[in-house]
């Protein structure tokens, strides 16, 4: 006859096991929300501060084009009094020119080293969601594995102790049988 005993107690620690699955599931679930809006807040702050950054970038390159056409003014003015010729003016307002155009160049080229690294800290919070949600699936994962293979391993373990416990009691009735034929001859 089978243990029962051993049984319940097989049945009872599946059950465990299934349980303990369905709570590491339910911690996963909300481990998921949890980090989706913290990923969203970060995305949300980074928007943001690209926002700023363009603005930022916008106000000083107009701040700077204002104030290159004020010098521009200022080098006509002071030429047309000191009476130089055109090609001296035009070289003045280039070279003024050419200035502004660095300074503007410069700008746009901090603005995009910015926004390139806020576009990085945006991969970074999303890759480390990822992975901090990829090793909860796992654990997750594995909790089941273990209460589905467990509950399996359970089954095959009662089925090879009857199987075993069945084999014992015909080998004691062929044992039996085999000693009273025997006995016959």
């Amino acid at each position: 006859m089978c243990d029962f005993a051993a049984m319940i107690q097989m049945a009872v620690q599946h059950a465990e096991a299934i349980d303990n699955a369905k709570r590491v599931n339910k911690e996963y679930k909300k481990l998921q929300e949890k980090e989706k809006v913290k990923l969203n807040a970060v995305f949300a702050e980074n928007r943001r501060r690209q926002f700023a950054v363009n603005e930022e970038s916008r106000l000083q390159k107009t701040d700077r084009i204002q104030q290159a056409e004020k010098e521009i003014g200022a080098v006509r003015v002071s030429i047309g009094e000191l009476g130089a010729t055109d090609a001296s003016r035009m070289a003045f307002i280039r070279a003024v020119g050419f200035t502004e155009g660095e300074d503007v160049t410069r700008i746009d080229t901090n603005r995009i080293a910015k926004l390139n690294e806020i576009d990085a800290e945006s991969l970074s919070a999303r890759q480390a969601t990822e992975d901090t949600l990829k090793k909860a699936y796992y654990t997750a994962n594995s909790a089941w594995r273990q209460a589905i293979f467990g509950g399996i391993s359970a089954g095959l373990q009662i089925g090879m102790n009857e199987f075993g416990q069945g084999s014992q009691e015909s080998a004691a009735k062929n044992k039996t049988a085999n000693a009273s034929d025997a006995n016959k001859k």
